[in-house]
């Protein structure tokens, strides 16, 4: 069984808002139904000062939860090809910067025995009866780059998924390219030059979010990339 996601789980937002919400849908593919429990972990690049909070397919939590209430409420049953609207909040209380958020969801098969769909606690994490399947979302607040040529649309990484090196089309304002893992710490910071091309060979397997940087220190764009 596999949940997907809808759409690319970033977005820019000013300071002055109350309410950045970041929209998106998690599709269940092959399995029939699942109960789904999830968690939310902030990257350490996330400012302090920020509110955030979920909304499920169920209702919105208060910012101070980051795990799907066990026994409080009924845990998100998932049907297969049957999307769900979820959605991320950030309220920055007036405070610049670039969040990295991971969502993690477990899923555990509907038909499995002996298991409550309130209680994931007696369930081991085995890949088979309880799955797993993590988000990385972006959030960035202020700091937007000053070029108004820049079409967001076409600036991407390329290969991706990737197993040693990679580029960045559309790469002329970018001076600095800093890699995250998925709990949002900084693993590789990069001069760049247009046309340049960056090696992570030498990083682990997994996601990593790739933030570029313009000459003047601002956020041009976050994206996901995968090293295989």
């Amino acid at each position: 069984a596999q949940l997907n996601v809808s759409t690319d789980l970033s977005i820019i937002g000013d300071p002055s808002e109350t309410d950045i919400e970041l929209k998106y849908s998690l599709e269940l593919q092959g399995q029939d139904s699942v109960w789904v429990h999830w968690e939310i972990i902030l990257g350490e690049d996330t400012p302090d000062e920020w509110d955030t909070w979920l909304c499920d397919n169920i209702l919105c939590y208060f910012q101070s939860v980051r795990n799907c209430p066990s026994g409080a409420y009924k845990i998100n049953r998932f049907y297969e090809n049957t999307p769900l609207d979820w959605s991320f909040h950030t309220n920055p209380n007036g405070v610049e910067g670039v969040g990295s958020v991971t969502i993690n969801t477990y899923y555990l098969d509907y038909t499995t025995s002996n298991h409550t769909p309130l209680d994931f606690s007696d369930v081991e994490y085995d890949g088979d009866t309880l799955s797993m399947t993590s988000h990385s979302l972006s959030v960035t607040v202020g700091g937007q780059v000053a070029v108004q040529d820049v079409d967001l649309a076409t600036v991407k990484i390329f290969p991706n998924p990737t197993s040693d090196i990679f580029q960045v089309k559309s790469d002329e304002y970018v001076k600095t390219i800093g890699v995250y893992n998925v709990v949002g710490k900084l693993v590789e910071e990069m001069d760049h030059i247009t046309g340049q091309t960056h090696s992570i060979e030498h990083l682990n397997k997994g996601m990593y979010l790739v933030r570029l940087i313009s000459k003047e220190g601002q956020v041009i764009k976050t994206m996901k990339l995968s090293k295989r």
